[in-house]
């Protein structure tokens, strides 16, 4: 399969260790894994497990001093790859398939074939329903209990299959490059790194493909980047750097909001610009004939 793995990191650099390591270990067909460095303490380039895993696969690292969040992260990475597709992974999820990328190729030739449509987006989890406040509805996935991490029945059903569906989670999202670049790709007038799975999810739709989560056996801690110290110190960087954030901040506390955070400011300004920027496309739900119908959520 003619696909190559994007992973952005802040620190917690051992789950990037082992990601890469549990990649080349299922995935032989992969040849390129970008990375970016969002200002680890610790330089991504300069790690000896890096070293170490060029030995079998390609990694390209980019350094950016601070953390510019996830769409733009994003956005970097995809540019610089010639492939066919592009997966978007988060630092904490191991897969427990061999050979996980022949399985997807197959299944998307099969979509394809079946369904006369491209598929844009490919994911591990996801749900089939949109509700209007962007609520995910039908969660399903194959994941396991791992380390602390929760299995399938605590978010939704479990599936071993491939279905259709609206929204996918963003622990893994395999883009079309021809869906990114129609689209443009991740949408940067959001703030740092909430909705982004939401806002490319809805997108890969709205440009006529057609989105399927694959039930992979996998992973995923959770939170592993979101509740570091240096991200934490990155949040109170965005909001006091953009007018944006500020400006919603600032009318929070007029309103007595005494719990809102640096965080919740940039995940509330996001979903609201979310709620706004696909108004009359949600609810909406995906049939089993990977139909979009709108209006309605199930």
């Amino acid at each position: 399969m003619n696909l190559d793995i994007g992973i952005a990191v802040i620190n917690k650099l051992t789950f990037l260790d082992r990601l890469i390591g549990n990649i080349i270990e299922t995935a032989p067909t992969i040849k390129n894994i970008f990375v970016v460095d969002n200002g680890s303490i610790e330089r991504v380039e300069e790690t000896g497990f890096i070293k170490k895993h060029r030995e079998k696969i390609n990694i390209i690292v980019i350094r950016n001093e601070k953390n510019v969040g996830l769409f733009h992260s994003y956005n970097q990475m995809a540019k610089l790859s010639n492939a066919e597709y592009f997966g978007f992974f988060h630092s904490d999820i191991m897969m427990f398939e061999k050979d996980w990328d022949k399985r997807i190729e197959k299944t998307i030739k099969e979509i394809e074939q079946s369904y006369y449509q491209k598929v844009g987006i490919v994911g591990f989890a996801g749900s089939r329903g949109a509700a209007a406040n962007g609520a995910r509805i039908g969660f399903m996935s194959n994941l396991i209990a791992y380390e602390g991490s929760h299995p399938a029945e605590i978010h939704g059903s479990r599936i071993t299959e491939y279905k259709p569906a609206t929204f996918l989670d963003g622990s893994v999202l395999i883009c079309n490059k021809n869906m990114l670049n129609k689209s443009g790709g991740f949408d940067e007038g959001y703030k740092c790194h909430h909705i982004y799975d939401y806002d490319i999810s809805l997108t890969s739709l709205r440009t006529n493909y057609i989105n399927t989560i694959i039930g992979i056996k996998f992973m995923h801690r959770g939170g592993v980047t979101a509740i570091s110290a240096a991200a934490y110190e990155s949040y109170q960087d965005f909001l006091d750097n953009d007018a944006d954030l500020q400006k919603y901040y600032q009318e929070e506390i007029k309103k007595g909001n005494t719990t809102i955070t640096h965080e919740l400011t940039i995940q509330k300004y996001n979903m609201v610009r979310f709620a706004k920027k696909w108004a009359g496309f949600i609810p909406c739900f995906i049939n089993e004939n990977y139909h979009l119908i709108k209006g309605r959520y199930m």
